[in-house]
């Protein structure tokens, strides 16, 4: 017998976490990496994707800097990821936005910023896939 979560709260490793929750106004778009380390998926300046700690009392730690660079390896290197990842952005700009429109304050807000830098990593994603040939 073989336990089905019902709700879709078990994420495997690797999986980008859906933007249909209200966490992802407060994380961005996350994901677990190996070691149970919660990553963020953020856009740089240069057009490029970076991955930063989700949980902030664990930065700086040996075990996050490698979930780091192992994500780094997993993006350049793996075409399902890499869409997953664009795919979540997508849904995640429709989601805060959604969101947006029922907070007040601090919240909507950063529901609005986190719609901008969902739309610049969806962007950038396409972008590295174009420029690999994918």
């Amino acid at each position: 017998m073989t336990w089905i979560d019902p709700l879709g709260w078990s994420y495997s490793t690797w999986q980008i976490h859906s933007p249909g929750y209200n966490d992802i106004v407060q994380k961005g778009l996350h994901f677990y990496a190996p070691g149970s380390v919660e990553l963020s998926v953020r856009p740089d300046h240069k057009g490029g994707i970076t991955f930063t700690n989700a949980i902030p009392n664990e930065r700086g730690s040996l075990k996050v800097t490698k979930a780091i660079i192992l994500a780094k390896e997993r993006f350049e290197n793996d075409m399902k990821f890499r869409n997953d990842i664009l795919n979540k952005a997508n849904e995640g700009v429709r989601s805060v936005l959604a969101h947006a429109k029922t907070e007040t304050g601090t919240l909507r807000n950063l529901a609005n910023g986190r719609s901008r830098e969902l739309r610049d990593i969806g962007r950038n994603v396409q972008r590295y896939n174009a420029k690999i040939g994918c």
